[in-house]
């Protein structure tokens, strides 16, 4: 009697080309790898990580069947290719999936301090406010000192990448009060602003 024994075949996978997350997470990307097997799925298979090209930005990580992330690096986006093995003891294979890590808005935000200005008059005034907000981003900012959400009167200004230089109107001198420093992200509608000088 001739009984051929059968053979397990190898235990495959098919991942998705493209995963996505976002930066400053973690999670779940795929719940139950066994969805992706492309061999029937018949015995019994671990799975683990061979590989990762950007280990710094996202580490990647396997609990039983469930393929896990976290974003390693504040702020930072970009891709790493994953590659993920199963081994059902006996033969082993792997695929690879190119992980997305997309960017997430950080908004612009005060984070400093500015104290009450003076200058003689007919003399012209500079300030830094650009090194008084937090740009995560690095989105092109405007920056406009405003009073009482107005711009300037009795003075000019311009804006140099966050220096502005206040220029006031000949011969006027007093006291311009309810000061604040905004920056506006340059063609959008986020803004913030400063507190009142002091």
């Amino acid at each position: 009697i001739y009984t051929p024994i059968p053979i397990d075949p190898t235990p495959t996978l098919n991942l998705p080309d493209t995963l996505f997350a976002f930066e400053d997470s973690s999670g779940i990307l795929i719940p139950n790898l066994n969805t992706y097997r492309t061999d029937g799925g018949l015995q019994a298979v671990l799975y683990s990580i061979s590989n990762q090209t950007n280990p710094d930005l996202v580490n990647a990580s396997i609990q039983d069947t469930i393929l896990r992330y976290s974003t390693l690096l504040a702020n930072q986006f970009g891709q790493s290719v994953i590659t993920v093995a199963i081994d059902d003891g006996s033969n082993y294979s792997q695929d690879n999936a190119l992980l997305l890590v997309q960017p997430v808005n950080d908004p612009i935000s005060f984070t400093g301090y500015i104290g009450n200005q003076e200058t003689a008059e007919d003399s012209i005034l500079t300030m830094d406010v650009g090194s008084e907000f937090e740009n995560i981003d690095n989105e092109v900012l405007d920056y406009i000192i405003k009073r009482l959400g107005q711009p300037l009167d009795n003075a000019s200004q311009v804006d140099n990448n966050g220096i502005i230089t206040i220029t006031p109107s000949a011969d006027w001198k007093g006291t311009l009060d309810s000061l604040v420093a905004e920056a506006r992200v340059r063609d959008a509608d986020e803004t913030a602003a400063s507190g009142l000088f002091d």
